[in-house]
């Protein structure tokens, strides 16, 4: 044991600093995690992958809840998790706790689903600008969109730059723009 204590600083440490255990060919655990996952090896977690990681993990989403959560970590709407997305996501205090949705949160993400898909004539899983036209004026009927052209908010939701809207982005949009997942608690 001595020579245990000695190997990671023994005397010489000062009474409350930790030793480097960051030798060469050290990896951050979240960096560990996410190269397990990423299953095919190409630096991104799809969503098929994030799910796995998750019920690994003993959590079992609804399909809403694991899209709604895929989606805040997409930050770029790429419709991949990279590492750097992750590792943002890994600093997070109960980060798959809170991917929980309250009743409220699921029928709120469940009315955007049904808006999303109503628009999607071809069915084709995205909206492309003619397609988004119809949701941006129903938008506007409904008061959600005050100002600002179709083109312009047709951009804005449109992250990744495909010229088309897939509904991770357009959720994203929504809980960033108009806080639609906020509960009371979360506004205390």
């Amino acid at each position: 044991m001595k020579k245990l204590v000695q190997r990671v600083g023994g005397n010489d440490r000062k009474k409350d600093s930790v030793p480097n255990l960051q030798g060469p060919g050290y990896k951050p655990l979240s960096l560990v995690i996410f190269n397990k996952y990423d299953t095919d090896g190409d630096g991104s977690l799809t969503l098929e992958e994030f799910e796995a990681f998750t019920r690994d993990k003993g959590y079992y989403f609804t399909d809403f809840e694991l899209v709604t959560g895929f989606s805040k970590i997409d930050k770029d709407g790429s419709g991949d998790i990279t590492y750097d997305e992750f590792k943002e996501f890994w600093k997070e205090e109960d980060r798959l706790a809170n991917m929980k949705l309250t009743p409220q949160q699921s029928t709120i993400v469940s009315q955007v689903f049904d808006f999303f898909f109503k628009f999607d004539g071809d069915r084709n899983g995205v909206l492309d600008f003619n397609e988004f036209e119809g949701l941006f004026k129903m938008m506007q009927d409904f008061k959600i969109i005050k100002r600002g052209t179709a083109k312009d908010v047709f951009n804005d939701i449109d992250v990744n730059g495909d010229k088309t809207i897939e509904f991770p982005e357009l959720l994203l949009y929504f809980i960033e723009k108009f806080g639609i997942l906020d509960t009371e608690d979360s506004q205390n």
